[in-house]
């Protein structure tokens, strides 16, 4: 691992190397993720549980319920906001055609919806 400004960042494979180093927190040391490392739901839920004072197990059943809330309100109105923080929209893509890369043969690629995320203001600002 290196030490940076306080913050621990491990290199190599994240999980084999948190494993050895600090007894299978899975690559984060104590929580802390560092610079180029991708916080995971686990990561997510041990910050929630230490900022709102509960325990992990509450804050899991929180964050699910929260990811729930999104996902009926994308299925049922194809947009939730959530101001200062950012917008989720579901938007449909529509049938196209596209090339196999092994054979270069034409192929139908058929119409699909997907989720598209548009960061707020605060975010925004946050992040520069």
């Amino acid at each position: 691992y290196r030490c940076r400004a306080g913050v621990v960042r491990l290199v190599g494979s994240r999980y084999n190397v948190g494993k050895r180093l600090f007894g299978g927190l899975g690559g984060t040391a104590f929580g802390m993720v560092g610079v180029g490392e991708v916080m995971t739901k686990q990561d997510l839920i041990r910050k929630m549980a230490e900022e709102a004072k509960i325990t992990r197990a509450q804050a899991g059943e929180a964050l699910n319920a929260f990811l729930d809330g999104v996902r009926e309100g994308l299925e049922i109105d194809g947009s939730v906001t959530l101001v200062g923080f950012g917008t989720f929209k579901v938007k449909e893509l529509g049938e196209r055609e596209g090339r196999n890369p092994s054979t270069g043969e034409a192929i139908s690629i058929p119409s699909r919806r997907v989720v598209r995320f548009a960061a707020g203001k605060n975010l925004k600002v946050s992040m520069n």
